[in-house]
C-alpha cells in the first residue's frame, strides 16, 4: 500500500501518483470538485411540504405547497413528489385525514426525511375510520359499506362499541372435536346458519385463537383453515354475527353483503357511527431514515405504523389509538420507538423487530382486552396481546409503562439487550402462562437471550385470566424465562403479585441478585423443569442476594419435580420470609435471623386449644413413627419422626374436636423435610369417611425445622374433627411436632397487620415514613423509615397491631448528603455534608465531589459500570448509565 494524496490510502487498482506536475493537477481537481459539490447541495436543499386539510388545495403545485399559506389538502400528493433527505412533510395542527400516508422515498441516516405538525392546536390526525349512517330496521341499525371495505372496527366518535357476540357480554361455550382437526360441535349453536361469524377459542393457557367459520352444519362449525392447537375439547365464544346482536351498544358485520349492523346503546340513538376500514394510517414500508413526530393515528383496521424492512426509522411523540390488530410495527435496523402513547390495539402495543432497535419512553394501555377485542380477536396464529415485542441482537427496552395486557407486558429474545426501568402492572388479562417481561429460547442450542440484562423493571399485580381456562392452575410469572432460556442476568427487579415471582423453564446459567420477590402466589422463584434437565444443569444457575418473601399459602422455591435439591446450593445469601399472618420469620443463608408471633397466646381474640399433640401416643400413622431430636444454629425441637402419613389418633379423645361450618381456626406447628422443598400437607377432615372440612394450603418443607401459622376457616362442620398430614409419595420420612389447633375471631384477622411492600416507580431515590406501630427490616432491625432507591423497592413487616400513633419525623441527614438521585446522565448529591469520593468495584478512586455554594454535588460517569460514592467513611453504590 502506498500514500494517496493527503497520507491516504491509495484505492483498490489506482497507480499510486508520483511528486510533480500530477499532484498539483490533482489538487486542483479536488478543490473544483469541491466546488462543484457545494453546487449541487445549494440547489437541492431541504424542502417543507405543508399539507392542511381544511383550508389546503391539491390544485396547487408542489413549489406552492412549500409555504404553509398555500398548503395541499390531501395526503395523497406526496405520491407525486421525489422526497430527498432532510425534506418535510408537516401536518397542519388540529387537521384530520381519513386516507393512508405512505412514503416509498429515503433519508440519510444523519438527514432523515422528517413527518411531523406544524401550528398550534391538536396533534394531526389521521383516520382509518368512514362515517357510516344506518337506517332503524326492528330495532336495529342496518348501513351498506363501500365494496372492497372491511369493518374492524365501529366507535361512537372516539369511543369503540363492542362486536356482538354469545354468550352475550362475557362467558364462554364448551366445543369438542368436530369431523375433523378444523371444525366443532357444539349443541349451544343449534338454531343459526353461523358462516362468516369468527369462532375464538381457549385451547391453551397462551393463546386464543381466533378462526371464521367458512361453513355450518347443524351443530358443527367448520373453519378454512386449521387451527394452530387442537380443538379437541375447548370454551370458546362466537361474535361478529347478525344472531349475536342482543345487546344495546354492539355491532356486527357481515362481508358477504357488505351490511353493518348496531343497536344503539341503552337510553340514545345512535344513527352515525364511525367504522374503521382503512388497514394502515402511515406505512413506511420499504422507506429508510424517516421520522414520525408528534402525529396522531386513530381507527384502523390493521397497523397504525409500519416500516416492513426498514432502517433508520424512528416513531417519536405519537399517539396511535385504537388500530385493528398493532399500534407500531417496524423490522428493520436500528429503529427507534420513543415517547409514544399506545391505546387499545387488539394485538400488540408495539413490535420493533431487528438489531440496535430502541423502544423507549412509551406509555402503553389496554392491549388485547377481552371485552374489546374485534372480529380478529387478538390476531392470527397463537401467543399473541404483547405489550411491547422485540427481536434481534442489543435491542434496549426501557423505561416504558404497560397497563393492563393480554398476554406479556414485554417480549424479547436477541443477544446482549438491555430490558430495563419499565413499570409493568395487570398483564397475563386475556390469556397466561406468560410474563410481565418474557423471553424464550426454544431449543438447548438456540441463542435466545443470551448475554442479556432485565434490571430495575417494576412488575406489579395482575389477576390472571382464568376466564375460559379448563385447568385451575395460575401459571402467569413476573419475570418468565422459558424454553431453554440461558446466559441471562436478572438484576434488581421488583415483582410482586404474580403467580411466579420469577418463573424459569429448563433454565441454564441464569443469575439473578438484588431482586425484591413479594407475595406472589405461587412461589417466588419456580423452576419448572422437565426430563431433559439434571441437577448439573441447576447448578449453573444462581439466585443470590434477593429479598424474598412468601405469604401464607406460598413458597420461596419450587420446582415441577419432586427433587432436584441441589438446586438449593445455588441459592445464596438471599433474605427469605415467610409472612403468615399472625407469624413471621425471616432468614437469610439458610439461618433463622428473627421471629415474630404477632398475636399474644393470651390475646381475648383467641379461643382455647382444642388440640396440642407432642406426643406419639397422640397420632395414627400408616408406617413408623418416632421421637427424634433436630437443631439449627438458634433452637433445638423434639419433633415426630414420621415415615408415611400420620393423623390425630381415631380412638384418643383429646385428639378429636368439633367444628363449625363458617368458624376460623389457628393452626401452629413445627416441621422439617427430610428433603428440600418436600411437600406437607396439613389435613383438617371428619374422622369417619374422611370428609375435608377447610382448604389448607400444601406447604414446602426445609430440611432445618420451622415454625409454620396457618389461618383458615372450615367450609362445614363435624363433632368429631380430626387432623392429618400428609407427603408426597417416595419422600423417606419428614419431622413435626409442637402442633396446636384454636379458634380464632375474624376481627383479630381483619386487624392482623401483613408485611408490605413500599414501591419507586421513579429514578430518583426517595423516603418513607413508616407510621402505626413497630417496624422491622428483613434483617430485624426496627426501623422508622424506608429508603426507596430507584426503580426499586424495600419490604417491611409491622409487628404491632396497627395503632392511632403520629407519624414519626422524617430520617435526618444520613450518610453524609440528604437526597441522592439520577438527572439523565449525571448523578445529583444534594446537601453533600463535605468531601465526597467516587469508587469503582477494584476500590480504585475514580475523581472526588467538592459541594457547590448551595451545598450540592454532581458526578457524570465517563463509562458504564457500578461504582460508590463514599462520603463520611459510609458507602452508597451508583449505577453509572449504559
Amino acid at each position: 500500500m502506498v500514500e494517496w494524496l493527503h497520507g491516504g490510502i491509495a484505492p483498490e487498482g489506482q497507480p499510486p501518483l508520483k511528486k510533480g506536475k500530477a499532484m498539483r493537477t490533482s489538487a486542483l481537481r479536488v478543490r473544483v470538485f469541491f466546488v462543484a459539490l457545494f453546487v449541487t447541495a445549494s440547489v437541492s436543499a431541504a424542502k417543507s411540504y405543508y399539507f392542511d386539510a381544511v383550508g389546503g388545495s391539491d390544485a396547487r403545485t408542489a413549489t406552492e405547497a412549500t409555504s404553509s399559506s398555500t398548503p395541499w389538502k390531501s395526503l395523497s400528493k406526496v405520491n407525486g413528489v421525489t422526497l430527498q433527505a432532510g425534506d418535510q412533510l408537516l401536518l397542519k395542527a388540529g387537521s384530520v385525514w381519513r386516507e393512508k400516508l405512505r412514503i416509498k422515498n429515503s433519508g440519510d441516516a444523519g438527514n432523515p426525511i422528517r413527518i411531523a405538525a406544524y401550528g398550534s392546536g391538536a396533534m394531526p390526525e389521521i383516520r382509518g375510520t368512514v362515517k357510516v349512517t344506518g337506517n332503524l330496521v326492528a330495532g336495529i341499525r342496518v348501513a351498506k359499506i363501500p365494496s372492497g371495505l372491511l369493518v374492524k372496527g365501529v366507535f361512537r366518535d372516539t369511543i369503540p362499541l363492542r362486536v356482538a357476540r354469545l354468550p352475550a357480554d362475557s362467558g364462554w361455550f364448551f366445543a369438542t372435536r368436530g369431523s375433523t382437526d378444523s371444525s366443532i360441535v357444539s349443541a349451544q349453536l343449534l338454531g343459526s346458519n353461523w358462516t362468516g361469524a369468527s369462532v375464538h377459542f381457549r385451547t391453551t393457557p397462551w393463546t386464543l385463537e381466533t378462526h371464521v367459520v367458512a361453513s355450518t352444519d347443524a351443530s358443527e362449525l367448520k373453519f378454512a383453515d386449521k387451527p394452530v392447537y387442537a380443538l379437541d375439547s375447548s370454551h370458546f365464544f362466537v361474535s361478529n354475527h347478525p344472531s349475536a346482536l342482543k345487546v344495546p351498544g354492539t355491532w356486527a358485520y357481515t362481508a358477504s353483503d357488505s351490511t353493518l349492523r348496531w343497536i344503539d346503546p341503552s337510553g340514545s340513538t345512535l344513527p352515525t357511527v364511525e367504522a374503521a376500514v382503512l388497514d394502515t394510517g402511515i406505512d413506511l414500508s420499504k422507506a429508510n431514515y424517516v421520522t414520525v413526530s408528534g402525529i396522531k393515528v386513530f381507527g384502523t383496521t390493521t397497523l397504525g405504523i409500519h416500516g416492513n424492512g426498514s432502517a433508520g426509522i424512528q416513531v417519536e411523540n405519537c399517539q396511535v389509538a385504537h388500530p385493528g390488530l398493532v399500534a407500531i410495527r417496524l423490522s428493520g435496523r436500528q429503529n427507534q420507538v420513543v415517547g409514544n402513547q399506545v391505546i387499545g390495539p387488539t394485538s400488540a402495543g408495539i413490535i420493533n423487530h431487528g438489531a440496535g432497535n430502541r423502544t423507549v419512553r412509551n406509555r402503553i394501555k389496554g392491549v388485547a382486552v377481552l371485552s374489546k377485542l374485534g372480529p380478529d380477536g387478538n390476531g392470527p396464529g397463537c401467543c399473541n396481546g404483547h405489550g411491547i415485542a422485540v427481536s434481534g441482537d442489543t435491542s434496549f427496552v426501557a423505561r416504558n409503562e404497560i397497563d393492563s395486557v393480554g398476554y406479556n407486558g414485554i417480549t424479547f429474545t436477541g443477544r446482549n439487550s438491555i430490558v430495563e426501568e419499565n413499570t409493568i402492572g395487570n398483564h397475563c388479562i386475556t390469556t397466561e402462562d406468560g410474563g410481565g417481561i418474557y423471553t424464550i429460547a426454544g431449543s438447548p442450542t438456540a441463542v435466545g437471550a443470551t448475554g442479556s440484562v432485565i434490571r430495575r423493571n417494576i412488575i406489579r399485580s395482575t389477576p390472571g385470566a382464568m376466564s375460559g381456562r379448563s385447568s385451575p392452575g395460575q401459571e402467569y410469572a413476573g419475570i418468565a424465562l422459558d424454553n431453554n432460556s440461558h446466559d441471562v442476568r436478572i438484576d434488581s427487579n421488583v415483582v410482586y403479585g404474580n403467580a411466579r415471582g420469577i418463573g424459569c423453564h429448563i433454565p441454564r446459567r441464569v443469575t439473578a441478585k438484588g431482586n425484591v420477590l413479594f407475595n406472589n402466589l405461587s412461589a417466588q422463584i419456580d423452576f419448572y423443569l422437565n426430563s431433559s434437565i439434571t441437577d448439573e444443569d441447576i447448578r449453573t444457575n444462581l439466585f443470590s442476594d434477593n429479598v424474598l418473601v412468601s405469604f401464607q399459602g406460598q413458597v420461596i422455591f419450587k420446582t415441577a419435580a419432586d427433587r432436584f435439591a441441589t438446586a438449593y446450593e445455588r441459592l445464596q445469601g438471599n433474605y427469605q420470609c415467610d409472612e403468615m399472618k399472625t407469624l413471621v420469620r425471616c432468614g437469610k443463608g439458610g439461618k433463622t435471623l428473627w421471629e415474630r408471633q404477632r398475636v399474644s397466646t393470651t390475646d381475648p381474640a383467641l379461643g382455647q386449644e382444642v388440640l396440642k399433640a407432642t406426643t406419639s401416643t397422640s397420632w395414627a400413622t400408616s408406617g413408623n413413627l418416632t421421637t427424634d431430636t433436630l437443631s439449627n444454629s438458634l433452637s433445638k425441637y423434639t419433633l415426630q419422626k414420621v415415615s408415611g402419613s400420620v393423623a390425630a389418633s381415631t380412638s384418643s379423645t383429646t385428639s378429636r374436636f368439633a367444628t363449625t361450618a363458617g368458624q376460623w381456626w389457628k393452626l401452629s406447628f413445627t416441621a422439617a423435610g427430610s428433603e428440600l422443598n418436600q411437600p406437607l400437607g396439613p389435613v383438617v377432615q371428619t374422622a369417619k369417611g374422611a370428609i375435608r372440612l377447610a382448604a389448607l394450603p400444601v406447604l414446602r418443607l426445609d430440611t432445618l425445622p420451622a415454625r409454620y401459622d396457618l389461618l383458615f376457616q372450615t367450609s362445614s362442620g363435624d363433632s368429631a374433627s380430626m387432623l392429618q398430614f400428609t407427603t408426597g409419595s417416595g419422600f423417606p420420612a419428614y419431622w413435626f411436632g409442637d402442633v396446636s389447633m384454636r379458634t380464632i375471631q375474624k376481627s383479630l384477622i381483619d386487624k392482623t397487620p401483613v408485611a408490605q411492600i413500599f414501591v419507586n416507580a421513579l429514578p430518583t431515590s426517595t423516603t418513607t415514613t413508616l407510621s402505626g406501630g413497630t417496624w422491622l427490616s428483613t434483617s430485624g432491625v426496627k426501623i422508622g423509615s424506608a429508603e426507596l432507591p430507584g426503580f426499586g423497592a424495600t419490604v417491611a413487616f409491622q409487628i404491632d397491631k396497627v395503632t392511632a400513633d403520629s407519624p414519626t419525623a422524617p430520617p435526618v441527614q444520613k450518610r453524609g448528603f440528604q437526597r441522592l438521585y439520577r438527572k439523565q446522565q449525571e448523578w445529583v448529591i444534594e446537601r453533600l455534608s463535605g468531601k465526597g469520593s467516587i469508587f469503582d468495584l477494584r476500590g480504585r478512586m475514580v475523581t472526588e465531589i467538592l459541594p457547590d455554594a448551595a451545598g450540592n454535588g454532581t458526578w457524570r460517569p465517563s463509562s458504564p459500570g457500578q461504582f460508590f460514592l463514599v462520603v463520611d467513611g459510609t458507602a452508597t453504590g451508583l449505577a453509572a448509565p449504559d
